[in-house]
């Protein structure tokens, strides 16, 4: 290991190129793997670009018991060609409010500009790797970039999978939720960890909910986070208060009337799809699910504890926080606050579930930032509390297997490309 890190200290990024885009050609898989030995250089972020763009072409239905996100998604695709003429209705209706507008525009956006092309479903979720991956690589430069990443190191390595790993390129086969939650992620970083300029990256999170619905409550919410990021202490103790309000928050609201709010038509069916007694049912009882159920639930419960500490070692080391520039100590604080409005929501059906998204990727982010390296331990913890889902995830007829054929991991870019090309 030590002869691996002095290579990677010594090695000249223009030399890398060449035999990257030839490695890339013949064994694409394998140029992305060793791009990770040094993966900060910008020959490595193009392979994880182009790699990603090729995954994408890649991805096909492969067994539907287990994902069916991309089947729905490559049927809808199929069945629901769209003109231009019909596009431009479609955000007409969306923009004015009428009763019957999508709820959203970016899946139709796809379809639209791809079909303009081909109508190869495919090429849809090629286009929609894009701007995931612009946002996604951005994001994860603030870990790469930093002067304590070590590359090489297995620990950092650690780092990188449990950055990526609540919304992999994987969650690409259904675009909408996972592209909104990377721009999110993006204009969080620079809203909230920049000096000059940063007030501008409001306009990202605030044109989200054209991409998913379900980021309406965090474009409303940002404007509060701004002001609350100014105050830690408080933030701090809305946490704390937040904790044991986790397990029934789904009680106080179920008997709403959301059609007497006034809401918008388009709204009000996500707000009241989102909390029926089926959802509830479905994302925070889990009925339905195996016998072995159980195993899930205690990982998951160890997640939450391995994430529950970051704010601990924050409030521990509150004194140290005070020198850090004040961009660190303005995203910490914005991090405690949210990490309370979701502890308050996450047991609201499929919202709860996926703002906690947010939380586990800023987790990772703030780790590295403000307490990384000496709370080394925290690392192989949350490894292994998330170990059963990426073990489900990757290896045990996981999502892997089930929406990308494996040829992506031994054939060349050539064969890959010419495999979906047509269809």
């Amino acid at each position: 290991m030590s002869d691996l890190k002095k290579y990677i200290r010594n090695i000249n990024d223009e030399e890398e190129w060449g035999y990257k885009i030839i490695l890339f050609l013949i064994f694409p898989f394998f140029a992305f793997i060793t791009s990770l030995l040094n993966p900060n250089s910008r020959s490595s972020y193009f392979i994880y670009f182009v790699f990603g763009l090729l995954f994408c072409w890649h991805m096909d239905v492969m067994d539907v018991a287990r994902y069916d996100d991309l089947q729905g998604i490559m049927d809808y695709i199929r069945n629901n060609p769209i003109s231009t003429e019909e596009m431009g209705k479609q955000i007409g209706l969306y923009f004015s409010f009428s009763e019957g507008a999508p709820k959203e525009l970016y899946m139709n956006i796809l379809i639209w500009f791809s079909g303009l092309f081909s109508p190869n479903p495919h090429l849809v979720f090629t286009v929609a790797a894009i701007p995931w991956l612009f946002f996604f690589l951005k994001s994860l430069k603030e870990i790469t970039s930093d002067s304590k990443f070590q590359a090489g190191s297995w620990l950092c390595l650690g780092i990188l999978l449990l950055f990526v790993f609540p919304r992999d390129i994987l969650t690409l086969q259904n675009p909408r939720f996972t592209t909104g939650v990377w721009m999110i992620i993006y204009a969080c970083i620079r809203l909230f960890g920049t000096g000059r300029n940063r007030l501008r990256y409001i306009w990202l999170i605030l044109i989200t909910p054209i991409i998913h619905s379900g980021f309406i409550p965090f474009a409303l919410l940002t404007p509060i986070a701004l002001i609350m990021a100014r105050h830690f202490k408080a933030s701090m103790i809305l946490f704390i208060i937040s904790i044991p309000f986790s397990s029934f928050v789904y009680d106080l609201i179920i008997g709403v009337d959301f059609t007497k709010l006034f809401l918008p038509d388009s709204i009000s069916r996500w707000i009241i799809g989102s909390l029926s007694e089926a959802s509830y049912s479905k994302f925070v009882l889990r009925e339905g699910g195996s016998g072995f159920y159980w195993v899930g639930s205690i990982f998951r419960y160890l997640m939450q504890i391995a994430y529950l500490t970051i704010p601990v070692l924050l409030w521990r080391e509150r004194k140290s926080l005070i020198e850090i520039n004040s961009n660190t100590r303005r995203f910490t604080t914005f991090y405690i606050f949210l990490f309370a409005v979701v502890n308050f929501i996450q047991f609201i059906p499929i919202l709860g579930e996926r703002y906690y998204w947010f939380i586990r990727i800023f987790s990772v982010l703030i780790f590295f930032k403000v307490l990384y390296p000496k709370y080394k331990w925290w690392v192989w913890v949350c490894l292994f509390a998330c170990s059963f889902y990426i073990f489900t995830r990757y290896f045990y007829h996981g999502a892997v297997s089930s929406s990308v054929p494996l040829e992506i991991f031994y054939a060349p870019t050539p064969y890959l490309i010419w495999d979906f090309l047509g269809i």
